[in-house]
């Protein structure tokens, strides 16, 4: 947030070229969004997922009449995909959504391309799958 007074030296700072950052998207997909998520600062980050992870871990709780193994089940995947979650916001420098389109095929192909951060869980976890 800039504010009504900004630094200078912020609005100074020597930004990317966009056609460089932006290169490999146009020869990879015909349409494509990218988020920086290491740009984001990591108490941002660390922000957001908390708020997310309060709002979906109250959903884990059992439920009124249900039965216990559908609650283990219930929960054991939430929890899941909280760590999973967790890990695109902590462990990615990268996200990339693009599309494909095949007008000899037919078919539209829609990818989801992630880069990890060297050395950490997620790479881990991919290497080992």
């Amino acid at each position: 947030p800039l504010g009504n007074q900004p630094d200078k030296k912020i609005l100074e700072r020597a930004f990317p070229d966009p056609a460089d950052l932006l290169a490999g998207q146009a020869q990879e997909f015909d349409a494509a969004v990218r988020l920086d998520v290491e740009s984001i600062p990591v108490a941002t980050r660390t922000l957001l997922y908390g708020l997310i992870n309060s709002g979906i871990s109250t959903q884990l709780q059992q439920r009124d009449g249900e039965a216990e193994g559908a609650y283990r089940i219930r929960r054991t995947e939430g929890e899941r995909g909280l760590a999973a979650l967790k890990m695109l916001f902590m462990d990615c420098q990268k996200i990339t959504f693009g599309v494909n389109i095949s007008e000899e095929e037919q078919a539209v192909n829609l990818d989801m391309v992630i880069d990890a951060i060297k050395g950490s869980q997620m790479l881990k976890e991919m290497f080992s799958s």
